[in-house]
């Protein structure tokens, strides 16, 4: 199993960071990037394979990356988001350290991850979570279940 330390420190990993810096400039692509998480979570099987939690995280992060895209929600530093978006193209990316088809074990890292993304950035998340609660629901995404 591929520690934090080790995604942190992965060639992967820093290409996606890149590759983030590259998207928070990017609106419509960053939109996509939000609503393609938002697409695999949903899938069937992914509670089973992320938990109950994990998924809640990942539309969290979702929704923010989308309403960040969108200039509605701008309450997080550009570092912080980059972050962000970074661990939703690891999450999306079927082949990283631990491929996400490998029964048992392929979303271990990307949990990992997560996990470490939100003992990081936890009061960002939960503020952005306040704005959405007060904010957000105004303008949908396009899901019908985003906040079940």
């Amino acid at each position: 199993m591929a520690s934090i330390k080790d995604i942190l420190a992965s060639k992967v990993f820093f290409k996606l960071l890149e590759k983030a810096s590259l998207l928070v400039t990017k609106n419509r692509k960053l939109s996509k990037v939000a609503t393609a998480a938002l697409e695999k979570v949903m899938k069937t099987g992914s509670v089973k394979a992320l938990g109950v939690g994990i998924i809640t995280q990942i539309k969290l992060m979702s929704m923010m990356t989308y309403y960040y895209a969108r200039g509605t929600y701008r309450d997080i530093s550009r570092k912080s988001i980059v972050v962000v978006i970074a661990v939703l193209l690891y999450f999306l990316m079927p082949f990283d350290l631990v491929p996400d088809f490998i029964p048992g074990l392929g979303y271990l890292d990307d949990i990992t991850l997560i996990g470490w993304l939100f003992s990081t950035l936890g009061k960002e998340l939960v503020l952005f979570e306040e704005w959405h609660k007060k904010y957000g629901n105004i303008e949908t995404i396009g899901f019908k279940d985003l906040n079940n």
